[in-house]
């Protein structure tokens, strides 16, 4: 019936009728695109984007699909003014990322028991040479340990930060904190595409596509 509506021009009802499928959890690739296009005649760009978005995951290699988003995708202007990161901050995100979080894992537990055998060394060796330096390089290699498991939490959280959504509002920014009169961020538009990090209360912290890091209102967003 739906199709049918579309077919004959009377979108409204059409997506009212694909709207009632959804909540009795009859979806599928086709159905979601089908809401999609709806969307796009009325020229709601953001719903449209969204439902192409949620018809992908069901069926990610559809060529079709991809294809409609991307010709959406282009007709949004997004107009985010970049904020560079602090010098430090880069760097310490592409050092993360040169491995993965098992390998960090992994030299943080070799670390970690070096570190013991020298303190272990000085403790209970009292007869072994240069115990004052076994002191030091024990300590040392102890903190290396540690500086191994932030990079390696660190890692762990993008690569497990999977969730993504659609900011729905026309005009909104993303904050330092999750509040309102914090300092903004970056402006955001309608129809881009945020990656959720965290959440707390009524807001989520986001990552905008390799661009800046922020925290948007939840009411906002649409999950994917």
């Amino acid at each position: 019936q739906s199709a049918l509506a579309l077919q004959e021009g009377k979108v409204s009802i059409a997506i009212e009728q694909m709207q009632q499928l959804i909540v009795q959890d009859k979806v599928s690739p086709e159905l979601y695109s089908n809401l999609a296009h709806a969307y796009y005649l009325q020229n709601n760009l953001a719903d449209a984007i969204l439902y192409y978005e949620k018809a992908l995951v069901l069926d990610p290699k559809n060529r079709e699909i991809d294809k409609a988003l991307t010709a959406v995708r282009k007709k949004i202007e997004i107009n985010i003014t970049m904020i560079p990161d602090f010098i430090l901050v880069t760097a310490y995100r592409s050092f993360v990322s040169t491995l993965s979080s098992t390998i960090w894992s992994l030299l943080q537990v070799v670390f970690a028991l070096i570190a013991v055998i020298c303190l272990y060394l000085y403790l209970f060796k009292p007869g072994v040479i240069l115990k004052r330096r076994l002191k030091y390089t024990g300590l040392a290699i102890l903190f290396i340990s540690l500086l191994l498991s932030v990079f390696a939490w660190s890692k762990l959280r993008y690569e497990t930060s999977s969730r993504s959504g659609i900011v729905m509002q026309s005009s909104t920014s993303i904050y330092k904190a999750p509040d309102d009169k914090s300092p903004e961020v970056a402006p955001v538009g309608s129809g881009n595409k945020v990656y959720i990090l965290s959440e707390l209360g009524g807001w989520y912290k986001v990552a905008l596509q390799d661009k800046d890091v922020g925290w948007i209102k939840k009411e906002k967003v649409a999950i994917i």
